[in-house]
């Protein structure tokens, strides 16, 4: 009996289902500005002001999902926000690797990207496949908690083009490698 319990538990924990990083996310919206000189279509300089935001998830924003000896070629997450908002990606998965063959989305949204999680309680369903068969199942809450703002300090720059003014504050946050 005892070996069946240990057995057991054995199975349901490190063979689960789950982001590689846990089950607890933090997000963080980071602020600051940028006064940029840059030239414009004429070759006149020019000076900008730029109010620049951004919102970061830690540990990470793309995620593989993980387990270990699991017999799958393909993985369906499907994300239940506290809204009630449904959110389904699909991955295959490397048998060698014990991982999906990509990293989720799981923070980035984009007029082409959607995350599969959103702040507060996300219950997320992970689904392995094998030919077409489910093989293995699981759901578990996956947490993401509000960490507060970080301001990065006032910064100047200089960029050839006024037309690259949209690359701005990508290229801020990395020099102050995100407000640390």
């Amino acid at each position: 009996m005892k070996a069946l319990i240990l057995m057991t538990m054995l199975m349901t924990s490190s063979f689960a289902l789950e982001f590689r990083s846990g089950d607890t996310f933090t997000y963080q919206q980071l602020r600051g500005s940028v006064r940029v000189q840059c030239q414009d279509q004429n070759r006149r300089t020019q000076f900008h002001t730029v109010q620049c935001y951004q919102n970061i998830l830690s540990p990470t924003e793309m995620d593989y999902v993980v387990s270990e000896q699991l017999d799958a070629d393909e993985i369906k997450v499907t994300s239940t926000w506290e809204s009630g908002k449904v959110v389904k990606k699909d991955v295959k998965y490397d048998t060698k690797k014990n991982r999906s063959k990509k990293r989720l989305n799981l923070w980035i949204r984009t007029l082409f990207q959607r995350p599969l999680l959103a702040p507060g309680t996300n219950e997320v369903t992970f689904v392995a496949y094998k030919d077409g068969l489910e093989v293995q199942s699981r759901t578990q809450s996956v947490e993401v908690r509000n960490g507060g703002g970080k301001y990065c300090p006032y910064y100047s720059m200089y960029i050839g083009s006024c037309t690259q003014l949209s690359f701005v504050c990508s290229e801020y946050f990395q020099r102050f490698n995100y407000c640390q």
